[in-house]
């Protein structure tokens, strides 16, 4: 009897031992956080010859909710989760909007949990309670505000609900995640009705151009084309708005070099492909960030096998040289079941790599007909062209064409957002009908997108519109209006400072 007690009192010290020496290893990774994070950060906020880096638009948006709750605004925003494709840019914007925040460096956190579940085999749970000790005081009894940055949260499998708990007990805790995709945000019911969500779509052309050139866009050109696109009851009005801007946009494009549509078109929409400049240099390291993607992001999402994962690269191939995929074709061409393939395609959307638009068909159950699936960013297509040649020979026109619509499809989400109730980005499925279909609140656009040999056929033939519907044409041609069909040509020298 004896010899077992003893045998239980040694366990339960070496246990206690352990768990001692994980608390201070947290604990020195925690305070290591607090003292150096600030310098940190600020590798992000400034290049290497101390020039502070241009900032994505969504900066300034962003940050209007930290003041808010750091003037203890009522109804302010307490948690905001940045998901998107790895490479927009999430990490970057969380440390400059950590670099702005003018309180006591013990009261603002900067972590990331992939160290903390890699490196130190812990949780976000476990490290919240690390920093509540080094603070002296629980986190709900703090009277001033206390900021806590999480990058990567998505490596941490518990994330959600030891940030719920810390929501709901802690008003004076301020949340910034950032995660690879939207959907671990929204079906988790314990995070999805505290959280304010927003995707960091890749960057626009005027993005580009201050990160690449240091450019800055025309205040408040993009705003105003914006609401004088979406808000317009008929062609002609958008068409007279634009006009009044025309010196503007002239003015813009004089500070531009007009061949930079294209690379910003092939390389430019992903930050850390920008700032490289060689094409060649960037395609390889958008093809090593995509297998990341695909052996972390994508693996977790899907919990594929790795037979599996080692077939998407070919479904991706197969999408970057097609239109509109039949699964049941695309699934008999690669020889992968259905049911793995629309588990495979639905991973790679979660993932921000595919974005899915559903076909036009009115009333009709949109079950029958194929999804459309475009890229994210045309950059990945690009690199898939890049390593095949498949811009060489007669279909280069198509291949051009198709990044076009991975470039609209990204703006048109960043214009009118994600599907909801009174917003949806729709395909026309029958032949020469339109690239885009987008339902905004109460008006309906048709859209095509081309070079400028495009007319406007293929948006007088869609089907299942409204008569009242707003024809947009997008080309390299001049901003012009048809007022008996209510379409407007949109140029591409426009609508690239959306």
């Amino acid at each position: 009897m004896g010899m077992h007690t003893d045998f239980t009192s040694n366990g339960s010290l070496l246990y206690d031992e352990r768990a001692m020496e994980d608390n201070q290893r947290i604990s020195n990774y925690v305070q290591d956080q607090i003292a150096r994070a600030e310098q940190r950060a600020r590798a992000y906020v400034f290049d290497e010859s101390g020039k502070k880096r241009p900032q994505r638009n969504a900066f300034i948006r962003l940050q209007m909710h930290l003041r808010d709750f750091g003037s203890r605004k009522p109804g302010s925003i307490r948690w905001i989760a940045i998901s998107g494709l790895r490479g927009t840019g999430k990490t970057t914007l969380m440390a400059q909007l950590y670099c702005t925040l003018s309180v006591p460096r013990e009261r603002k956190l900067f972590i990331s949990a992939d160290h903390i579940v890699q490196l130190l085999s812990s949780s976000v749970n476990e490290v919240v309670g690390v920093y509540e000790e080094i603070l002296g005081q629980s986190l709900e009894s703090l009277q001033e505000p206390v900021y806590l940055f999480i990058d990567e949260v998505h490596y941490d499998p518990k994330w959600a609900i030891a940030l719920k708990v810390l929501f709901d007990r802690a008003p004076s805790v301020f949340l910034f995640t950032t995660g690879s995709s939207a959907l671990e945000i929204n079906m988790n019911q314990d995070a999805a009705r505290r959280v304010v969500n927003e995707i960091l779509l890749p960057m626009s052309f005027t993005e580009y151009q201050k990160i690449s050139i240091n450019v800055f866009e025309q205040k408040g050109l993009a705003s105003y084309l914006r609401d004088a696109l979406l808000n317009s009851q008929n062609a002609i009005q958008i068409c007279e708005l634009w006009k009044i801007k025309t010196s503007e946009v002239t003015a813009y494009w004089s500070r531009i070099e007009r061949l930079s549509i294209r690379s910003y078109l092939e390389y430019g929409t992903l930050p850390f492909m920008a700032v490289l400049k060689n094409p060649a240099l960037a395609f390889d390291q958008l093809e090593r960030s995509l297998d990341r993607v695909i052996g972390g992001d994508v693996l977790k999402i899907g919990k594929f096998t790795a037979e599996n994962i080692e077939r998407i690269p070919q479904v991706l191939y197969a999408l970057a040289d097609s239109d509109v995929v039949s699964v049941n074709s695309l699934s008999k061409t690669l020889a992968i079941p259905r049911p793995t393939l629309e588990r495979i395609l639905d991973a790679l959307v979660q993932a921000e790599i595919l974005y899915r638009l559903e076909a036009n068909t009115g009333h009709t159950p949109q079950l029958r007909t194929p999804d459309k699936f475009l890229f994210t960013t045309p950059a990945i297509r690009a690199m898939f062209y890049s390593l095949t040649g498949s811009t060489r020979g007669r279909d280069e026109d198509g291949s051009r064409g198709r990044l076009w619509e991975d470039l609209v499809a990204m703006y048109l989400r960043r214009l009118v957002g994600e599907r909801s109730l009174t917003t949806s980005i729709t395909y026309g499925d029958h032949p020469g009908e339109a690239d885009f279909i987008v339902r905004h609140k109460q008006q309906t656009f048709v859209i095509e997108v081309g070079s400028g040999r495009k007319t406007t056929r293929q948006i007088l033939g869609t089907e299942h519109v409204p008569p009242t519907r707003i024809g947009l044409l997008i080309a390299n041609k001049e901003l012009a209006v048809d007022r008996e069909r209510n379409v407007v040509t949109l140029p591409l020298q426009f609508f690239l400072l959306l």
